[in-house]
């Protein structure tokens, strides 16, 4: 440590209790509509929307668990869309991409 260096003496015992108290007492008001909110709005939805994502919900009647139908319907369509975005700058894209430059 050089001559210019200044450090903060170190606090132990109870004052560092205190001062803690004091740190924490300061920050539960301000985080305290964070830690409330935070499972109404935040993990409440995120943990309802991937329940249902395992069900059949027609929003009339009541969902009906179906499983990982979902997925494997979502897993079909995605290759689908894939092969046809793939065939497409085949004719059409080329064409376009001679003309733009």
């Amino acid at each position: 440590m050089s001559a210019t260096e200044v450090t903060a003496p170190r606090i132990t015992g109870a004052a560092a209790l205190e001062a803690a108290a004091q740190r924490i007492s300061r920050f539960l008001p301000v985080a305290s509509p964070w830690l409330v909110g935070s499972p109404d709005f935040i993990l409440g939805p995120t943990i309802a929307s991937f329940v249902l994502s395992f069900t059949e919900y027609p929003l009339i009647v009541p969902p009906t668990w179906i499983g990982l139908a979902n997925y494997t319907n979502m897993s079909k369509m995605t290759w689908s869309c894939r092969r046809s975005r793939l065939l497409l700058p085949t004719a059409r894209g080329v064409r376009w991409a001679d003309r733009r430059f």
